[in-house]
């Protein structure tokens, strides 16, 4: 295979995408302050190619069980990021599903029936409205009042905080 051919070949192009958002979870690991898996990371193949199908799977568990629907987001993450599982694969998620206790048929339901697109798209209506174009972003409401910043910083958090409750943190 010639340079030109291996360059059009889009397992290799997913293959090397993979190789960079692993480089990039594993430099960003200092900022949750825990270690990161790398090894096998494969989020993405060929038939596999967009984060969409994880982020459905969270809309369909929150219109499942919203009492899950974090549980289930924060098992998500962990079998993506620690346990390099190919979590964008149906039936890594259901696995997912299963273990967090939501009910599956309901979920698939969900998942399958256009509902949890609908939430997805209203979703991003919202973030377009509110001019969010990168992450993290934060969204604090309280009282009709609301706060929209982008920081990791507590004093930031303090701030947004003291601003919307018009009380002082200590």
């Amino acid at each position: 295979m010639t340079p030109e051919e291996r360059k059009m070949n889009p397992a290799d192009g997913i293959s090397r995408y993979c190789r960079r958002l692993a480089g990039i979870y594993k430099s960003e690991e200092s900022i949750g302050e825990l270690p990161i898996n790398m090894n096998g990371f494969r989020l993405f193949d060929t038939l596999h190619r967009n984060s969409k199908p994880l982020c459905l799977a969270y809309k369909a568990a929150q219109l499942t069980a919203p009492d899950k629907a974090d549980d289930f987001l924060f098992a998500l993450r962990r079998a993506t990021v620690l346990e390099c599982r190919p979590t964008t694969h149906f039936e890594e998620i259901l696995r997912i599903i299963r273990n967090t206790g939501i009910d599956e048929n309901i979920f698939t339901h969900h998942y399958n029936d256009g509902n949890a697109e609908q939430a997805l798209n209203s979703d991003l209506k919202f973030t377009l409205k509110m001019n969010i174009h990168s992450l993290p972003s934060y969204l604090i409401q309280s009282n009709g009042k609301a706060a929209l910043f982008q920081s990791f910083k507590y004093n930031d958090f303090k701030t947004a905080i003291q601003q919307i409750t018009g009380n002082p943190l200590k």
